[in-house]
């Protein structure tokens, strides 16, 4: 988006500086056919949701979608910073602050009294039922999350977030 703004602008100086609508359109016909004409998206960008995604990884015998990205408690949301363990298993992951609190929520009022919510750099929110030190915890957790016909889950959904 920025980079068409200062396209737009570049072309109306080019233009003489009389901007009317017909510079406009010249300038949008003209990024829009570079962006059609673009094969990808920028590769750090595309690199980063690659990063971004949980990847399996078999731990203690127990296969996780592991996603080790560093995170950090929500204030009044069910967890301190202290009492983040090595393995968080995720249920929702959202981009606002107030989604992340509704599920968390709606599942403590399904039964899940340990929901907490997690923040990352990015920032990303994190709904978590279980913070724990043990794969195995965290693997069987998974299990009665998928088996559990209240919770409802779409792919990548439920994985595991490491802090380390």
């Amino acid at each position: 988006m920025k980079k068409l703004m200062i396209l737009l602008s570049a072309c109306a100086l080019l233009a003489g500086c009389k901007t009317n609508e017909a510079n406009y359109r010249q300038a949008y016909e003209v990024a829009k056919q570079r962006y059609e004409n673009a094969d990808t998206v920028s590769t750090s960008s595309h690199r980063l949701e690659r990063y971004a995604q949980p990847h399996p990884k078999v731990i203690d015998g127990d296969t996780l979608q592991l996603l080790m990205q560093p995170v950090s408690a929500v204030a009044g949301e069910g967890l301190t910073s202290s009492q983040i363990r090595n393995y968080n298993v995720v249920v929702g992951q959202f981009r606002q602050i107030f989604n992340a609190r509704q599920m968390r929520q709606r599942l403590i009022a399904s039964g899940y009294a340990s929901t907490a919510v997690l923040a990352s750099p990015q920032p990303l929110y994190y709904v978590v039922t279980m913070s724990t030190d043990t794969a195995s915890h965290a693997a069987a957790e998974i299990r009665r999350l998928q088996s559990d016909a209240s919770v409802k889950l779409r792919a990548p959904l439920p994985f595991v977030i490491s802090p380390r």
